[in-house]
């Protein structure tokens, strides 16, 4: 598997990548304008609508195994798009 070279030039600093980390975080308390990409964290929170859509699923009955041959609805829904478009 091929990673980011980003990666290879992490390895070998053992903790003192956190220290980097950590600098970022102080610098952004600070008040400095900090691009932070060592954790990969968004800098906003979700969209409403993702949060609300996603809280549905967990209350549904989507969170367990679906049926062997999956949820007919889902199933004619790829139907008509491949029919529509292929």
């Amino acid at each position: 598997m091929k990673y980011a070279s980003i990666l290879d030039r992490l390895a070998g600093l053992g903790g003192a990548k956190w220290e980097l980390h950590s600098r970022a975080g102080d610098l952004a308390a600070q008040g400095r304008d900090i691009i932070d990409l060592s954790l990969g964290e968004p800098d906003h929170d979700p969209p409403a609508f993702a949060l609300e859509t996603a809280q549905e699923a967990i209350r549904g009955p989507w969170h367990k195994y679906p049926p062997v041959n999956g949820y007919l609805d889902v199933r004619q829904a790829i139907a008509m798009k491949f029919e529509r478009d292929n």
